[in-house]
């Protein structure tokens, strides 16, 4: 089953990509933690997969250029 989700996932991200919707995903992914850290509502524990990304957005390390 795990992996029939990350096929859906990833077919779901090539799909987000040829629309150029990423930046809008980006903006919904960022408000989405933001908040979520703001009140303390996931376990720090749930987030470890996505920190890389997470520092990223909260400015705890720069992103790499394109």
């Amino acid at each position: 089953m795990s992996t029939h989700a990350s096929i859906d996932s990833i077919e779901s991200l090539a799909k987000i990509c040829s629309l150029d919707e990423e930046p809008h995903l980006n903006t919904c992914f960022k408000h989405f933690i933001f908040f979520t850290l703001h009140f303390n509502l996931v376990e720090e524990k749930e987030l470890a997969p996505l920190q890389e990304l997470i520092d990223q957005f909260t400015g705890k390390v720069k992103a790499e250029p394109a």
